[in-house]
């Protein structure tokens, strides 16, 4: 697999996750940074590359945390690259304050709450737009602090774990 270029290596990894045949349909979560965008620029390649490719849907958060021009900023950029790539984007938005008071009522940390209300967001844009799934991106860096937050937390529950390939949604 190392041989394949990153699209290729993509769409291998959408059918052994999802299935042989893909849906007709899928979601991708665009933050704007480096990750998300790829993914994003990988799912376009490919949908050109084949007509048969899943439909292609974008959603982004914004969490409403920092300064508004800044935070709506990012979802601005990724409607307009979502727009010069011909895919819908889907902008939801997270009141502002409810992150801080979810992070102090559940006595966990900022991007504990973010991560928390931005999955309750995909679930909304899921059930708006059709999507049976909603493709996010990870680097390794992500998993390993995934991997090492849990080994500090002492979760048992999830055992030693990273993230898993596929959740839910």
């Amino acid at each position: 697999m190392r041989n394949l270029d990153f699209e290729q290596n993509l769409l291998f990894s959408l059918k052994k996750l999802l299935g042989r045949s893909l849906p007709k349909s899928l979601g991708v979560a665009v933050s704007g940074g480096a990750d998300s965008v790829s993914l994003l620029w990988a799912l376009s390649k490919l949908e050109k590359k084949d007509s048969s490719f899943p439909k292609i849907f974008c959603v982004t958060v914004d969490h409403s945390i920092r300064a508004e021009k800044e935070s709506s900023g990012d979802a601005a950029f990724v409607q307009e690259l979502c727009g010069r790539l011909g895919f819908d984007c889907f902008v939801k938005k997270i009141g502002r304050g409810l992150v801080t008071e979810l992070s102090s009522r559940r006595k966990k940390g900022i991007e504990e709450a973010a991560r928390f209300l931005r999955y309750q967001k995909f679930e909304e844009f899921a059930k708006e737009s059709g999507v049976p799934f909603v493709c996010l991106a990870h680097n390794q860096n992500d998993a390993l602090e995934t991997l090492l937050m849990r080994f500090l937390q002492g979760s048992s529950s999830q055992g030693a774990a990273g993230m898993a390939a596929k959740r839910g949604l």
